[in-house]
């Protein structure tokens, strides 16, 4: 009798063990259903796994997702400025399907919800709490919030915040890796390009009399007088490239862009270099030509000097947040300074996209990237 009961003891202790084991691996594989992380509203958002369907909003943020995942087939809706830009970059030659992403869940600034479920994606993301948000939650789409990120610069002979480029590429890369399940490495070692890009252009310019530096002005929508002010991405890439923002006084708090008084505007900054977004279709033979009603171009420096650039679209549109972010760096400081700077920007470009991007480029590919065509407007 004792002995029987030592067998069933015997087996109970040898059981239990597995049983336990048993129900550790199945709570394991619940837990890997599931992700739950924190987001830049410092909400928590519980996704369910694998993500196979994505929304997202921020403009910029598809060819992120491209970095990170190595294709865009997991991208079922977009902004249609994404893909409008896509249409007439490498992008949409890299990635034709994302060409076919539905824009139809998006009105400007609103979300429309019932279109959103239409498409019925795992995750969305975004920039900015749209208009429609307030019931994305009840839908059953989790929503992730990836921030535009601030950063203090050096600036004239002090500092300056700024919306960040690099800060918030950076951190949209880590949300979308994290969401996706995948290695970060190739795209976050882009982010320490940057950084070295920013060290090599500076320590030239360190050199340069504050009064001897240009003054430059970045035109978001020209006819609609928006310019890059105080704070914005555009002030940094004029602080980062050795440039004195002409429309520094200008302040709100738009991350890309500052509506200004008037044309007078111009005439009294008068800059010495004037970059045009490519988010319109102003380009640079329209003010060499003075061919914008109401607006006069003709006495303006840059205009009479021929400094009218308009800013390169690569894998992305250069302004905003992009993993293009390095070439831009030295693309705009040899614009700035010429005679300081000798990058041979084709080649440039050539060897970037052929070790980040992973893509040849041709040579009319290149040349398009630095001569873009027009994309429309914001």
């Amino acid at each position: 009798m004792k002995f029987r009961y030592l067998i069933g003891f015997i087996a109970l202790w040898i059981a239990t063990p597995l049983l336990f084991a048993s129900g550790a691996q199945e709570s394991a594989v619940e837990e890997e259903q599931s992700l739950t992380i924190t987001d830049d509203r410092g909400e928590s958002v519980k996704i369910d796994l694998p993500v196979q369907r994505i929304a997202t909003f921020p403009l910029p943020h598809p060819h992120i997702i491209a970095a990170v995942d190595g294709d865009l087939d997991r991208v079922v809706g977009a902004s249609s400025m994404s893909v409008s830009a896509a249409e007439i970059s490498v992008l949409g030659k890299m990635y034709p399907s994302f060409l076919n992403a539905d824009s139809s869940y998006l009105d400007g600034q609103s979300l429309n919800l019932e279109e959103l479920v239409r498409i019925n994606p795992d995750v969305f993301f975004t920039d900015k709490v749209l208009e429609g948000m307030e019931m994305l939650d009840a839908s059953g789409v989790p929503s992730v919030y990836m921030g535009l990120k601030q950063e203090t610069i050096s600036y004239g002979e002090g500092t300056s915040t700024v919306y960040s480029p690099k800060e918030t590429m950076r951190d949209w890369v880590s949300y979308t890796a994290e969401v996706l399940d995948k290695n970060e490495s190739n795209a976050m070692e882009i982010s320490e390009i940057w950084s070295e890009t920013e060290e090599e252009i500076m320590s030239v310019i360190e050199n340069v009399p504050l009064a001897e530096r240009p003054k430059v002005l970045i035109l978001f929508k020209t006819k609609a007088l928006l310019a890059a002010g105080d704070g914005t991405f555009g002030h940094y890439w004029i602080a980062r490239t050795g440039g004195i923002n002409a429309a520094e006084d200008l302040k709100g708090k738009h991350p890309a862009m500052i509506k200004m008084g008037s044309f007078e505007d111009i005439m009294h900054w008068n800059p010495d270099i004037i970059y045009l977004s490519n988010f319109e279709n102003t380009m640079p033979s329209d003010l060499f030509e003075n061919s914008i009603d109401g607006q006069d171009w003709s006495g303006i420096k840059a205009v009479r000097e021929g400094r009218v650039y308009r800013i390169p679209l690569g894998i992305y549109r250069w302004y905003p947040p992009s993993l293009d972010g390095p070439l831009m760096l030295k693309w705009m400081a040899q614009k700035n300074y010429p005679d300081l700077f000798d990058y041979h920007m084709e080649e440039e470009i050539r060897e970037y996209f052929r070790e980040y991007h992973y893509y040849d480029l041709t040579d009319q590919e290149i040349r398009d990237i630095l001569n873009p065509a027009s994309s429309g407007n914001l």
